[in-house]
């Protein structure tokens, strides 16, 4: 009996040691160019943290917050006869950007606090480069803020011409972006859109960064296939 129970809390403590070696790693960054960069199995995030971005608030207010991250995220290749997506080789390539905007407690909804008190509401976004507009507002779907846990609006597009104009201006570099966000209340109609403002903000350049990190990428996502533990993403 004895040499039982020594049996089975040497087997407790393998498992033990076992699941403290499996922990998920958080997944590699680094600064390179002004850029803090990451990337998991299948994204890339450069984050300028200086980046600056101007709101014209359609209260006739200004304000600046900043800090603008850039993706690529690469999905398999799938086509469709309604749309042509953006491809990057064997990939279906989504760009994006995250940016947060500036919090308006006193509006209904609330919009983009982190005031757990204050109800969740959805918003609608359009994008803009150097005065053209790339993203339509978005009247067919809108995503929600989420004040519990929400930091900052999405914008992303895999679909062409948008997508390889959000490509194309983000390695490019120096490229004035506008993104006009609209709220609303989860149970208005779509139609009931509340106008926020503008944000307003210019890319640095890149470089050679992304042709440097997507074959750390493909690694990444080999290994993360071979050992089954995939990295913690940072919290965007």
């Amino acid at each position: 009996m004895k040499n039982s129970m020594l049996i089975a809390l040497s087997l407790a403590c393998l498992a033990g040691a076992a699941f403290a070696d499996d922990e998920r790693p958080a997944c590699p960054t680094g600064e390179a160019d002004g850029w803090r960069w990451s990337y998991d199995e299948d994204h890339m995030w450069l984050t300028d943290q200086d980046a600056e971005v101007t709101w014209a608030l359609a209260n006739g207010k200004t304000a600046t917050t900043t800090g603008v991250t850039l993706v690529w995220y690469y999905q398999p290749w799938s086509e469709s006869k309604y749309v042509t997506y953006q491809q990057d080789g064997d990939y279906k390539l989504q760009n994006g950007i995250y940016l947060t905007p500036v919090a308006r407690p006193n509006e209904f909804p609330p919009s983009f606090t982190q005031d757990p008190l204050d109800r969740k509401h959805d918003y609608y976004k359009a994008l803009s480069i150097n005065g053209s507009e790339v993203i339509a507002p978005d009247y067919d779907w809108e995503s929600t803020w989420n004040p519990e846990r929400s930091k900052s609006v999405y914008l992303g597009e895999t679909e062409m011409p948008a997508a390889g104009q959000l490509n194309a201006a983000f390695e490019t570099g120096n490229q004035s972006f506008s993104v006009t966000l609209w709220t609303k209340s989860l149970s208005a109609s779509s139609y009931s859109k509340t106008d926020y403002g503008t944000g307003s903000f210019t890319t640095r350049p890149m470089g050679p960064l992304i042709d440097t990190l997507k074959p750390k990428m493909e690694a990444e996502a080999k290994r993360a296939k071979a050992s089954g533990i995939y990295c913690v993403e940072a919290d965007y």
